[in-house]
């Protein structure tokens, strides 16, 4: 229902820059572009900055192992 998070294709984020993808955890994907699944901001949860900032680092490493 979402797209992958560990290849290097990016439907919101160009470049799958690490503060875009910080800013996209924060505010959500009310509209998705190819998938049904919505995600709430914050993907529902209640957390803090540093651990937004922590998630988009651990999206950030998927998405950029090997020079991808």
């Amino acid at each position: 229902m979402a797209p992958a998070l560990n290849d290097n294709q990016w439907l919101w984020v160009p470049g799958g820059e690490f503060n875009g993808i910080v800013n996209i955890i924060n505010a959500g994907v009310p509209q998705p572009k190819q998938h049904p699944g919505v995600m709430p901001p914050k993907g529902g949860g209640s957390f803090t900055d540093e651990q937004v900032r922590a998630i988009g680092a651990y999206v950030y490493a998927l998405s950029h192992q090997g020079g991808a």
